[in-house]
């Protein structure tokens, strides 16, 4: 591999409206980019890897080269290294970049590691963030963290769901369990349903929701939206509960997923949903002793 890549003709120096790793190459292609990042991850993420490459723009007016890069990039923050490693496959797929001009800019890009850790919560846990959400918070919220807590789905697919519901989207499971399609691709994954207590999606329609300050409402202690869904993983595990079939359930299903190979997975998400919540259910049940 060469030592750097130089985005620059040698023969006339930097231009740096021509070079699209420049603060002016950026302001050329940032609302196309933006455009290409809404294809692939969320409007959250899409509005954080803006905002960090253009304050890495703003502060460097140029890059000359992959080792450039790499002095430049090493201070910057996760999700400003996570974005410009899409900007460089984004300028790829523009033509604006050769391959190896891109294999060697990625190569140079190290990601920071958060030394996050991993959270598992209790059945304990669950009872105990139940009685203060459900008697403390208001009555809006508890649908959702029920909602969260049953289906084991992502919490802002469940917002997306109750703010735009249909109830012509339920599929009866039995009388009391229904599925809501949804049908959304979120990255690279699909999700088809939300599995839950059919009462829980009309009472939670009642509502409108805000992502941020619902999340922020069912959170108590170490319970989280994101606990939950790791609870509601680790609970079917618990059950037996095949993996593939907890990973439909939860929407972790690639979107090339075929016809019968789907068919199968509804058939068999039907057949263990109700288990799975059974048992959660008998967990709630001790907190209302």
């Amino acid at each position: 591999m060469s030592s750097a890549i130089e985005l620059i003709d040698p023969a006339e120096g930097l231009f740096p409206s021509t070079n699209p790793l420049s603060s002016q190459g950026w302001v050329r292609n940032s609302k196309k980019f933006q455009r290409y990042l809404r294809s692939k991850v969320t409007e959250e993420t899409v509005q954080q890897y803006m905002s960090g490459l253009t304050r890495f723009f703003a502060k460097y007016k140029k890059i000359e080269g992959s080792l450039d890069l790499k002095e430049k990039i090493s201070d910057a923050t996760k999700p400003t290294q996570l974005a410009m490693r899409n900007y460089i496959h984004f300028l790829y797929y523009d033509k604006q970049i050769t391959r190896l001009e891109r294999d060697e800019l990625l190569e140079v890009i190290k990601i920071k590691k958060t030394g996050i850790r991993t959270i598992f919560i209790s059945d304990d846990d669950i009872i105990e963030a139940f009685k203060v959400i459900t008697t403390r918070r208001a009555e809006k919220y508890r649908p959702i963290f029920l909602l969260t807590l049953y289906s084991g789905a992502r919490l802002r697919t469940i917002i997306r769901a109750v703010n735009n519901f249909d109830v012509t989207k339920i599929v009866k499971i039995d009388n009391e369990l229904g599925r809501y399609e949804i049908n959304n691709i979120n990255s690279n994954k699909k999700e088809f349903y939300i599995y839950a207590p059919i009462e829980l999606f009309l009472e939670a329609s009642k509502y409108q929701y805000d992502y941020k300050l619902a999340r922020k409402r069912i959170t108590y202690g170490n319970v989280s939206a994101n606990t939950l869904r790791k609870y509601f993983y680790t609970k079917a595990t618990e059950l037996g509960i095949p993996e593939g079939v907890i990973d439909f359930i939860q929407s972790r299903s690639t979107k090339s997923v075929g016809v019968l190979h789907y068919l199968d997975k509804v058939k068999l998400a039907d057949k263990y949903y109700p288990k799975i919540f059974n048992a959660i259910r008998e967990v709630l049940r001790e907190a209302k002793k």
